[in-house]
């Protein structure tokens, strides 16, 4: 047996570890795909209406009081503005007022933009300029912010406003699955900030895909470390909140990383993501012996993972935590997956990005667009149903790197800009950017 055919099966066997050891996991059915976010979170609140939906420190949420203030949210939305689709502007810091948020936006059938409040006002103004966006939803505490950002055209409503005593009924609109959830603007590391658009049916997939690999459970408290305008922060928040687990959110910038084990343990996280920068430092911060058994998952994205964190993870979590990791991008959110153990060695000089995921399909591309070899270096570039629709209001941009598949008209191929290699077992290998992408 060759060390790739090794590899592989031990990916799978890691994989088949990763459970919540005291509940009895239920597949996500591949037939939730064509739903809504809005009827299978709702769903949710029917099936663990008294369960913990989300908490910060000691303020929390059930499902059903998470659900009375997501309606309340879309009623006044409809009530103001009507059924018809079109975004709505977020300014939330990192908080639980975000997560209410945004559900009532989708369950008003319209699709949020979320921005932090964190970031330069020169940023914040164009993206609301891009999205044309008539309300800006936020709270007390972003109020000053919000009416700098607020035009003649643009209606700031606090969270604060509402009468949240309810109980207020689910909307009844017929929410499509194509239809845009959201809509969230890229770093702009690699060129211009770009909106990229994700639908209903695409959250639906990427839940689909980490249910089923990393086992979401009613008992799991996934930790939220990240902004909700990172693009991977959607993964584990939709994972949480359409499996019926809790959410325990923890603001790195105002709490700090010295902070993140005292939470990991009086919160009994189970599930967390972290930056991989952020990981590097907070397991300094880790107390000698403490090995959090009640985590049974740590995820990093974002950025490069290292062979050294294969070291720290192995040597401060304990054997019943699997390391997760792969590649994503705003465009596709999950393109690959890798689990590590405690078992786990590299074998290459870098660390591999991971094996693709369940309907994603991974090319090698030469600049002419040929499909290259196993262990030749070229473009990623992915070909599934379940891409974004593409670029906000950028036509040009989108035709160039969303192209059309000949013979499957419900299918795109995404070029993702990104250097890599394919072995022959299917572990794809990053190496780096194509500098005449932007």
């Amino acid at each position: 047996m060759t060390i790739a055919s090794e590899t592989l099966l031990h990916q799978q066997a890691i994989q088949g570890r990763c459970f919540h050891p005291d509940t009895v996991w239920e597949e996500f059915p591949h037939a939730a795909l064509e739903q809504s976010v809005v009827t299978r979170f709702e769903a949710m609140v029917v099936r663990y209406p008294d369960h913990l939906a989300v908490n910060m420190g000691d303020r929390c949420l059930t499902y059903t009081q998470l659900n009375s203030t997501a309606n309340r949210v879309a009623h006044a939305l409809l009530e103001h503005q009507g059924s018809g689709a079109e975004p709505i502007a977020l300014l939330f810091e990192h908080g639980i007022d975000m997560i209410g948020a945004l559900l009532g936006v989708l369950k008003a059938g319209k699709f949020y933009v979320p921005l932090n409040p964190d970031e330069p006002l020169s940023r914040l103004q164009t993206m609301v300029a891009d999205t044309e966006a008539q309300v800006l939803l936020t709270n007390c505490r972003n109020r000053e912010l919000a009416h700098t950002l607020s035009g003649t055209n643009l209606w700031p409503l606090e969270m604060e406003t509402l009468d949240l005593t309810g109980p207020y009924p689910n909307p009844t609109l017929a929410i499509d699955i194509d239809a845009f959830a959201y809509l969230i603007y890229t770093s702009g590391s690699t060129g211009q900030p770009k909106g990229v658009i994700e639908t209903h049916r695409n959250v639906l997939h990427f839940v689909w895909n980490h249910s089923n690999t990393e086992h979401y459970v009613p008992s799991d408290r996934c930790g939220l470390t990240r902004a909700y305008t990172f693009s991977g922060t959607a993964s584990l928040l939709y994972s949480a909140l359409l499996n019926g687990a809790a959410i325990a959110l923890y603001d790195v910038v105002q709490q700090g990383i010295a902070g993140l084990a005292n939470w990991f343990a009086t919160d009994g996280i189970t599930a967390v993501s972290l930056a991989p920068t952020i990981f590097r430092q907070f397991v300094g911060y880790v107390p000698q012996g403490e090995q959090f058994p009640a985590l049974r998952l740590l995820r990093l994205g974002g950025d490069r993972v290292l062979p050294s964190d294969l070291d720290l993870y192995q040597r401060h979590f304990s054997a019943n935590c699997i390391f997760q990791f792969g590649l994503g991008t705003s465009e596709v959110k999950v393109l690959t997956n890798y689990f590590v153990d405690h078992n786990t060695e590299f074998t290459e000089e870098t660390v591999p990005a991971g094996y693709p995921v369940a309907d994603i399909e991974l090319l090698v591309l030469d600049e002419g667009g040929n499909e290259l070899g196993f262990d030749q270096i070229g473009e990623i570039a992915v070909r599934s149903r379940y891409i974004s629709p593409g670029y906000w209001r950028q036509p040009a941009l989108t035709a160039a790197r969303f192209l059309p598949v000949a013979n499957d008209p419900t299918k795109h191929i995404y070029l993702t800009g990104d250097l890599g290699k394919l072995r022959a077992d299917g572990c794809l290998f990053h190496v780096g950017r194509n500098d005449a992408q932007v």
